[in-house]
């Protein structure tokens, strides 16, 4: 009785209407038709993003609904796409842009500030390096460099993860110290000459 009931079930169709289907088929299907909507480049990411939604169920296909699932695929991959290009357009459209400045009362980074940012971020990793390549033979000053990049910036931890006292680790901060103050005076004295 037990493998009547068993096989019976077996038997019945699957509820799930993706079961068994050939995705390879469906991704074939699916690209045919975006790539008569998009440029050739988009087209695989077209079809991955409307598989995505569709697996995950945030875009679930009906067989009953008169489309393939390739064509389902195809529709909400385009769906998607055009969503995301005109998001795109409206983070920079002037408009859109002086109504989150409204709404958040923040106005957006100018061009020079932008420059300067970057400018200001150039200018510490060139330092950095000077100072990284300056100690390049002192092996307790660059173990506790590694260490501050890692962001371990108290001494007693510095001591213990690279095995040094405490007085070595505080000697090689000041070696440290002292030498990224002559590498930023050279630097502002290289920006200031012509």
């Amino acid at each position: 009785m037990n493998d009547q009931a068993s096989s019976e079930r077996n038997d019945q169709p699957s509820s799930d209407p993706l079961a068994g289907v050939d995705w390879g088929e469906v991704s074939v299907q699916a690209a045919v038709i975006v790539a008569a909507c998009t440029t050739p480049r988009d087209v695989e990411d077209v079809v991955q993003q409307g598989l995505l939604l569709v697996l995950e169920g945030d875009a679930p296909w009906d067989p009953a609904g008169g489309k393939t699932i390739g064509e389902h695929v195809a529709a909400i991959g385009i769906r998607a796409y055009r969503n995301a290009r005109r998001n795109e357009r409206r983070r920079k459209d002037p408009k859109m842009v002086a109504k989150l400045i409204v709404e958040f009362d923040v106005p957006p980074p100018t061009p020079e500030e932008v420059l300067a940012e970057g400018y200001d971020e150039w200018r510490k990793q060139t330092c950095t390096r000077r100072v990284i390549e300056s100690l390049a033979g002192d092996e307790q000053a660059t173990a506790v460099l590694e260490l501050s990049a890692q962001g371990v910036g108290e001494v007693a931890e510095q001591a213990r993860l690279s095995g040094y006292n405490l007085r070595a680790v505080e000697r090689a901060r000041s070696r440290i110290s002292r030498r990224a103050e002559e590498v930023a005076e050279q630097f502002e004295e290289e920006e200031e000459s012509p």
